[in-house]
């Protein structure tokens, strides 16, 4: 049998290799100040508006899920093809170094968002670049 002094040692040092580890993690991620202003961006929604998180982490991957929509056949489960013509605009737009693309297609038609949830449209929608989506990140 260990004696308790041995067993609360290694019970110490199992918490503070935890707390190393969430410290590193965090780090990783930007750090805390980073982690701040991300929950300063939520809140400046007002609600339950998380969708604004999501730029960051799918920006970097976006060319992989064009590409992916390039192999697979998306077809649409209803009458309704809006996202699949959504899709089809923001591929058109693919090579833009900008994160801001039209809102309105060759033909100047408006495309067609109302598939998306209010929240994820304000996200899109920014007042001080009327006529382009794109992320409105901006504190």
């Amino acid at each position: 049998m260990r004696p308790s002094f041995l067993l609360l040692a290694e019970g110490l040092m199992v918490q503070s290799n935890g707390l190393g580890s969430l410290l590193s993690a965090v780090e990783g991620l930007g750090g805390f100040e980073a982690q701040y202003a991300q929950i300063e961006k939520v809140s400046a929604h007002h609600g339950d508006n998380w969708e604004v998180l999501l730029h960051g982490h799918l920006k970097a991957d976006r060319p992989v899920m064009f590409d992916l929509t390039d192999v697979i056949e998306l077809k649409a489960t209803s009458e309704d093809v809006s996202v699949l013509h959504a899709l089809a605009h923001a591929k058109a737009h693919r090579t833009r170094a900008r994160d801001y693309i039209p809102d309105r297609d060759t033909d100047g038609a408006e495309i067609d968002i109302s598939f998306a949830t209010q929240d994820w449209r304000k996200v899109i929608r920014d007042r001080r670049r009327p006529g382009y989506f794109g992320p409105k990140l901006s504190s």
